[in-house]
């Protein structure tokens, strides 16, 4: 369920960032070209994968740590079908391997119980989502802030209004495509999406 849930976030992302480059979004800024709500493992690799392609990306995150349940406690991939694999995930699952590896040595225990990097501890997922998200200079990473609203023109999301939880300093940034990587689906709500509780 978890890699169906992470699959459908990367390639609803992928086609956001399909928009964006074919033009279809009429917002002109300076400022970011995506705003990627929420730091789950989906909106890590959205932002990566923006980076990747050249673009500048604002990762806005609620708590003051990346990772969401991968860093949070959940410590092991549910693949059915390794060979299926590819991509940022593939990514991911290496470095935890050679994290394993290069910290105990190739024959220990540990390298053993990470099974080729799909199990992982939550310290070891946060740092190596870190790095990935370091390694990309056009990513710019916003911890502890918290989403207060959306702003739409013409029924189009132009920018959002964060609001930093420690200090209270609220800032609006403006971009051309938007990603929601919560959980709950905070900026299609804030923007105005119909949902149900």
């Amino acid at each position: 369920m978890k890699n169906i849930l992470f699959t459908k976030n990367v390639f609803f992302s992928i086609f956001l960032i399909f928009l964006f480059l074919i033009g279809c979004n009429p917002v002109n800024t300076d400022q970011t070209d995506v705003i990627v709500i929420g730091g789950t493992p989906g909106g890590i690799a959205a932002a990566v994968a923006t980076a990747r392609m050249g673009r500048t990306v604002t990762l806005i995150e609620y708590h003051n740590h990346i990772g969401g349940m991968m860093a949070g406690g959940l410590g092991k991939s549910d693949i059915e079908d390794r060979s299926m694999i590819g991509g940022i995930f593939k990514d991911y699952i290496d470095r935890v391997y050679a994290y394993y590896v290069e910290t105990y040595g190739e024959h220990h225990e540990n390298v053993k119980l990470c099974r080729n990097g799909y199990y992982f501890e939550p310290s070891v997922a946060e740092s190596i989502l870190e790095e990935m998200l370091h390694e990309q200079q056009k990513i710019k990473v916003l911890k502890g802030w918290r989403l207060e609203s959306a702003q739409l023109i013409d029924n189009c999301l132009t920018a959002v209004k964060i609001t930093n939880r420690k200090s209270g300093i609220s800032q609006t940034i403006k971009a051309k495509v938007f990603i929601d990587a919560t959980y709950e689906g905070d900026l299609y709500a804030a923007a105005g999406a119909d949902f149900r509780l």
